[in-house]
């Protein structure tokens, strides 16, 4: 039995604008044999917040429904935050709606559009994974051998001088609205916790927020700057002049071989009248001369310069820059040929190693391929389209994710400060290394590109993908049917562990969640078609593609994409390079 007198299988956390919904899943699993705590009525104070962590710490499973309400919710947000340190969280979307970034590689059920069929797969899935995992919980939690010491659950758990543990709600929400200046949310701490211990900092972060601001110092006043004399120039050779100090040899006594008749005849501002030859004359002057001494030039040559003959069409003019329809970094690799372009490679490439250090690199040809997934896939989300072709130019990728011994290369070298990251007690040396950030992949790529002359980057969002694919089109690498102990989960494995992908690379899925290079946007369809990165700026949130050890089957597909901030160390995230040739 499932059933538990004093230690809840499930406690159910929600927003309550979405308590029909849980009412709804809360009495499915209680017909499925779990003992499920939710909270129905108490609402507030002191009470409230003792029971709900009681049962929160002694639950084998927290169950949190995401919608566009709970995500905004910072109580939520901590409990869900609690249920993933002690490794009980199971999150699952109720409807469509962006987890909170932290919970983006964490298996998330999918109940949307569930109306309570308990043969529907969304559920019969939600419901293995719950069993699944309160009997690991279960045998976790079996008598210790005779001397251990089991761990206390201890609700309001204080840490030495009274402050609260960083395992209780009221520290988790607090640290959530601490830097921010949302009032409602620093009023609904202090009526949870009228004499919590960050009541006083509540208190004055409002005082704060409802001082008066002060009056805006008024700008000095600008002088705008003088207007620079501008010559007339004819409409259709209408370019921009730069005043420069005149060189003795710039008034030239002949016209340069480019003043034709036709081009004195198209550049001319005035017509040529009869009998007006002296006005003519300086006009041409003003037209031929004057603009080469200021630089502006329709050839923009040195006036000094011979220029060559070009016809009056062919003169530059003045036109808006074109604004470009996507953001693109360019890509440090040569143009794919025709050849290769037409279709992938279908058996690996080549490999290589810049340096005894260096990652073991793969050469693929490139070529274009389908990118994303299509609402037909299963476990397909909106942010994973829409679908397009991409064409990407020949490069090389690391036949398998960066191991521990390579990062620690990277140390030894001096490129990547003293940073060792932790391996959870599984070993380092060939296994992926994790905890590592964008910034610190920025780091350990720039140090690979010093020592070996060439340049070393982080694969963007297409080439991930196309290479990840191996020339396939379907959910997994291998098929559409997840099947297991083809991506590592678990725990890592060392890399080029399993069988490798149709192109010869390892571990693509599972093990690690690997860092590309691109900005995240919620859909492709403004995303580049060349295989070029996606662009925004330093503040932008980075992509990371290929699961890990924590996730589900459904966040193992070629498709599936999360992220998360460029500082971001996850015991799931690691990396995989490319090199330019």
């Amino acid at each position: 039995m499932w059933r538990g007198a004093s230690v809840p299988d499930i406690f159910l956390s929600y927003n309550r604008e979405d308590q029909a919904k849980a009412k709804v899943i809360a009495e499915a699993l209680k017909k499925e044999g779990f003992d499920v705590w939710w909270d129905t009525v108490l609402r507030a104070g002191q009470t409230y917040d003792e029971v709900t962590e009681g049962q929160l710490h002694a639950a084998k499973a927290v169950v949190v429904l995401w919608s566009s309400r709970s995500v905004r919710s910072k109580w939520v947000r901590a409990e869900a935050t609690l249920g993933d340190r002690k490794s009980a969280l199971i999150p699952v979307m109720i409807e469509q709606c962006d987890r909170p970034i932290m919970f983006e590689l964490i298996q998330t059920a999918d109940l949307i559009g569930w109306e309570g069929d308990t043969t529907a797969p969304g559920w019969l899935a939600l419901i293995a994974d719950v069993r699944d995992h309160i009997e690991r919980k279960t045998a976790a939690s079996k008598p210790a051998a005779p001397g251990a010491v089991a761990p206390a659950l201890a609700p309001k758990a204080e840490a030495p001088g009274g402050a609260p543990a960083s395992d209780s709600i009221e520290a988790a929400f607090w640290i959530s609205i601490a830097d921010g200046d949302d009032r409602e949310e620093f009023e609904s701490y202090l009526e949870r916790y009228p004499k919590g211990h960050f009541a006083g900092l509540a208190k004055k972060r409002l005082a704060a927020l409802d001082a008066p601001k002060a009056a805006p110092v008024a700008p000095a006043a600008v002088v705008p700057p003088l207007e620079p004399l501008k010559i007339p120039k004819p409409p259709a050779a209408e370019v921009a002049a730069r005043p420069v100090t005149p060189r003795p040899d710039a008034f030239q006594s002949k016209p340069t071989p480019s003043a034709t008749p036709a081009a004195r005849k198209a550049r001319s501002p005035l017509p040529l009248v009869a009998g007006l030859a002296g006005v003519g004359l300086v006009i041409a002057a003003a037209v031929f001369v004057l603009p080469g001494v200021l630089g502006g030039g329709g050839a923009g040559q040195s006036p000094a310069e011979p220029v060559p003959s070009v016809a009056a069409s062919a003169l530059p003019v003045e036109a808006p820059e074109p604004v470009p329809t996507a953001v693109a970094e360019p890509l440090a690799v040569a143009p794919a040929s025709a050849a290769s372009a037409a279709t992938p490679a279908t058996s690996p490439a080549k490999t290589f190693r810049d340096c005894e250090a260096c990652p073991e690199m793969m050469r693929l040809e490139g070529g274009a391929f389908t990118m994303g997934s299509s609402p037909q896939e299963a476990g397909h989300r909106a942010w994973e389209g829409p679908q397009r072709e991409v064409r990407v130019a020949p490069f090389a990728i690391g036949l398998r994710e960066v191991s521990f011994a390579e990062w620690e290369a990277c140390v030894a070298g001096g490129g990547c400060g003293n940073y060792a990251p932790a391996d959870k007690g599984w070993g380092r040396g060939a296994r992926p290394v994790i905890m590592v950030s964008w910034n610190d992949a920025q780091a350990y790529v720039k140090w690979l590109s010093s020592k070996t002359g060439k340049t070393y980057r982080l694969p963007t969002e297409a080439e991930w993908e196309y290479a990840a694919r191996g020339g396939t089109a379907t959910a997994y690498w291998w098929g559409d049917r997840y099947e297991t102990g083809r991506a590592p989960r678990g725990k890592t494995e060392e890399t080029g562990s399993g069988e490798p992908n149709g192109f010869g690379l390892y571990n693509v899925t599972g093990n690690a969640a690997e860092w590309v290079q691109d900005c995240y946007v919620n859909t492709f369809a403004s995303a580049p078609t060349d295989g070029a990165a996606v662009t925004g700026g330093g503040g932008c949130q980075r992509v990371l593609r290929g699961g890990g050890w924590k996730a589900d089957a459904a966040d193992l597909r070629i498709a599936n994409r999360s992220r998360l901030g460029a500082a971001t160390r996850d015991t799931a995230i690691g990396l995989r390079v490319v090199a330019a040739e």
